[in-house]
C-alpha cells in the first residue's frame, strides 16, 4: 500500500489487514516485522541472522526486482502504526 502524503517514500505489503513488509526507496532500507517474519525464520526453520538476511534480499531481489536493499528488522509497533493508518483510509 502506499500513501504518498503520509509516508512520501515507503511502499508497505501487507497480507490481509497486517503490515509484513516495508521499504523506503530513499535509502533502500526493507524493513520485516519480527513477529511475523523473522521470528519464524528463527524458531521454525533454526535460521540465524546472517542466513535470515540473506534469504530474505534474495527473495525480495527475485520476486520484487529490488535491488540493493538492506533488510532490517522491525517490531510490531512500527507496523501496527502504518496498519492503523490505512484501515482508515
Amino acid at each position: 500500500m502506499i500513501d504518498k502524503e503520509e509516508y512520501p517514500y515507503r511502499t508497505f505489503f501487507f497480507k490481509y489487514d497486517e503490515c509484513y513488509f516495508g521499504y523506503n526507496q530513499k535509502n533502500g532500507n526493507f524493513w520485516y516485522d519480527y513477529d511475523k517474519v523473522w521470528s519464524i525464520f528463527e524458531t521454525k526453520y533454526n535460521m540465524n541472522f546472517q542466513q535470515i538476511q540473506v534469504f530474505i534480499k534474495g527473495m525480495v531481489e527475485e520476486h520484487f526486482k529490488l535491488r540493493g536493499l538492506t533488510p532490517r528488522i522491525s517490531f510490531s509497533i512500527s507496523f501496527h502504526r502504518a496498519e492503523e493508518h490505512f484501515k482508515i483510509k
